[in-house]
């Protein structure tokens, strides 16, 4: 018999779980599914900050050139020529505007900057010169007194890359400048064609390399050397 005053019909409790249960469920997994693409998000954003910014150029050197890699309104870099430098003598060569700013030297011969290969390391594996004489690292030499000769490790490049290595808010990028290199002591011209830099700090990347895909081969790295 059930208790005086209850209803047989309202013995049991009609407030079932089972509905409440499929609601919790619902917002359980929408939290779930919201929670795991957000984690995702965040997992993914360090790596899609990381990029190669690439400047395409086509300037025929006039006296000198200023390339600000990262576009901060800060000079990085100058390619120049200088006509009092050394007697009898017209150099092309490389300022680093920035204290702590550096190139890839020519082998051991510090005073001079290579002209390196597309695909060539530049990175923290790689030596770095800061060492100027004439305020730049020299690149190219005409010289004409009894008679003339053009040289140095950028003379009749064509489409050869310097390697750069310079800070941003006090950590250390890496970067390029294509250019090529004719006698400009019988009015052939010095022409840069690009320059690119990686936005994540003190990480490698490779002469002539235009982005950041993981898969690009080398041979897309800049593709077209002379665009």
């Amino acid at each position: 018999m059930p208790p005086t005053g209850v209803n047989s019909s309202q013995s049991t409790n009609p407030r079932i779980s089972k509905p409440i249960s499929h609601i919790l469920d619902r917002k359980l997994a929408a939290y779930m599914a919201a929670a795991g693409a957000a984690g995702t998000a965040l997992l993914a954003a360090p790596r899609a900050q990381a990029k190669v910014v690439y400047t395409p150029a086509n300037v025929t050197l006039d006296g000198s050139y200023a390339i600000d890699l990262n576009h901060d309104g800060t000079d990085d870099f100058t390619v120049e020529y200088c006509g009092i430098c050394f007697p009898h003598s017209t150099v092309l060569f490389l300022a680093l505007d920035v204290p702590g700013n550096a190139t890839i030297p020519y082998g051991k011969r510090v005073g001079e900057a290579a002209a390196l290969r597309a695909g060539q390391a530049i990175g923290s594996h790689q030596p770095f010169n800061s060492f100027t004489s004439y305020g730049g690292v020299e690149m190219a030499v005409f010289f004409a007194y009894s008679h003339s000769s053009f040289g140095g490790p950028w003379a009749g490049a064509e489409n050869k890359f310097l390697g750069l290595k310079f800070t941003i808010n006090g950590e250390v990028h890496y970067g390029w400048a294509r250019l090529s290199v004719g006698d400009f002591g019988h009015n052939g011209a010095t022409v840069i064609t690009g320059y690119a830099y990686e936005t994540e700090a003190n990480k490698q990347m490779f002469a002539g390399q235009v982005s950041s895909d993981e898969g690009a081969s080398l041979g897309g790295l800049a593709a077209g050397a002379a665009k």
